[in-house]
């Protein structure tokens, strides 16, 4: 659950309109309004009876169930009304916003996602709104430009003796519930991915990280002399579950939200790296707090067993990090509530167009590159940068531009994007194709095999130095 002061802009009600001002539950409780995780459903069916409610609706919000009139059920759900009596909201899966007026007459938004439960007094005006969140297995732009694009490059910098490693995290997928046909699909979508934007099965070893125990056994090891400390102060399972990054594992919210494989999923991302004795890791920009969490394991483990583990060095992009298109002071991210807020790699033409022309920006005239006074311009002219053939920096393309008219230079944009990522939709398409699939298993199977072998190597002296 995360609470803050609707911000009262203009925009689709289902994004967050995050003001920045957040609310405790505290101040929600002196409003009468009450929050329980309740991840079981006995214990959703005590608080029903402990509180005397007798009726019992659910419904499910999607276009999936709802078809033609899920956009006006919507806008329904969005009519601001009360209740004479006490009402109980408890969301079973997905995450949506609930709306409270306060006292001064202002709207507080609380976010809620699956096991959260709201309690809403009598009298107190709210309403409900879904939010756009639709992730899928195919990488965006920001992941593209971030990362991706340094896997298909090193394949080229490199002489055939270096070797490139890649994996499919569905280990890490799962620290986040999600329906087993959901990850087996997303999986696949990220291999026809990864081989669609260039990444050569025959130059690297791709495969998905379950099909190597050895991860999972390094993980468990390290895990024995890793700090929880150090995992403590970690953000990224604070982001996840929407919390303070000040917040305390002491705190009650917080131990009974953690699951221990979100907030242990540091020390399996070292294995993934440790497992291969990776002497370079090609990371984005918000991943680099993670490859020091894994040279800390290094260093615990080297202290206790010997000097056999290799402490990874960083491989950091030299482009500004891209950012949302709705939200251009948040990072590009496939969890973000609007699809409209990121470019994914296989998206169309006519997509990228739509979403580079509804992207955020401002009303002051002419283009300039400042990204602390105008970063949805500085956002785009920082993707027009990455994709210039003529390699001019952001501040350089701001001048040649100076007096562009916005709609003039989100064309530009979507015009350069376009042709940055072509072919690689096409690619993607007729990998996943039903009759093609066999080769995507026939990657999976060998890149399997050679990183089976390779983790296999580590561990053969991982497990002497431990004594097993």
């Amino acid at each position: 659950m995360k609470a803050y002061m609707f911000d009262n802009s203009p925009g689709d009600q289902r994004l967050p309109h995050d003001s920045g001002r957040a609310i405790s539950v505290n101040e929600l409780n002196k409003l009468g309004v009450l929050f329980f995780y309740l991840p079981e459903m006995d214990d959703v069916d005590k608080l029903a009876a402990e509180r005397g409610y007798k009726n019992r609706d659910e419904i499910t919000v999607s276009p999936a169930t709802m078809g033609a009139v899920y956009e006006d059920k919507v806008k329904t759900f969005f009519d601001e009304h009360l209740h004479e009596d006490e009402e109980i909201r408890y969301i079973r899966g997905g995450q949506g916003y609930f709306d409270i007026r306060s006292k001064e007459d202002n709207w507080i938004r609380v976010k809620l996602e699956k096991d959260d439960l709201l309690i809403l007094p009598a009298g107190i005006y709210h309403r409900f709104t879904t939010d756009e969140s639709n992730p899928t297995g195919v990488p965006h732009l920001g992941n593209y430009v971030g990362a991706l694009r340094q896997w298909v490059q090193l394949q080229h910098q490199h002489d055939a003796d270096t070797r490139l490693v890649y994996s499919i995290v569905d280990l890490h997928a799962i620290t986040i519930p999600q329906s087993p046909e959901k990850l087996r699909k997303q999986r696949r979508e990220s291999l026809a991915a990864l081989l669609a934007i260039g990444v050569d099965p025959d130059r690297c070893t791709v495969f998905y990280q379950s099909s190597v125990p050895a991860h999972s056994e390094l993980m468990w090891i390290l895990s024995c002399t890793a700090s929880v400390g150090y995992l403590s102060r970690m953000t990224q399972w604070k982001q996840k579950l929407n919390l303070s990054p000040t917040s305390q594992l002491a705190e009650r919210p917080v131990g009974s939200r953690l699951k221990l494989g979100l907030f242990s999923y540091p020390v399996l991302q070292a294995a993934d790296i440790l497992v291969h004795r990776a002497t370079h890791v090609p990371v984005g920009h918000d991943q680099q707090q993670h490859l020091e969490f894994a040279r800390e394991c290094v260093t615990n483990f080297n202290h206790s067993y010997g000097p056999h583990l290799v402490h990874p060095e960083t491989i950091t992009p030299t482009v500004h990090r891209i950012m949302s298109l709705t939200d251009p002071k948040s990072k590009m991210s496939k969890s973000d509530q609007s699809e409209r807020s990121r470019i994914l790699i296989t998206d169309t033409p006519e997509e990228i167009q739509a979403k580079v022309a509804s992207a955020h920006t401002d009303s002051f005239p002419g283009i300039s590159y400042d990204v602390a006074a105008r970063p949805g311009i500085s956002n785009l002219l920082d993707i027009l940068s990455i994709f210039d053939t003529q390699r001019r920096s952001p501040a350089q393309l701001a001048e040649d531009y100076s007096d562009a008219q916005p709609r003039q230079f989100k064309a530009l944009v979507s015009d350069a994007v376009c042709q940055g990522l072509y072919g690689i939709s096409s690619r993607y398409l007729e990998l996943l194709d039903t009759d093609k699939g066999g080769y995507l298993d026939h990657v999976e199977a060998e890149g399997t095999r050679k990183a089976r072998q390779s983790a296999e190597e580590t561990m053969e002296i991982v497990r002497s130095a431990v004594g097993l």
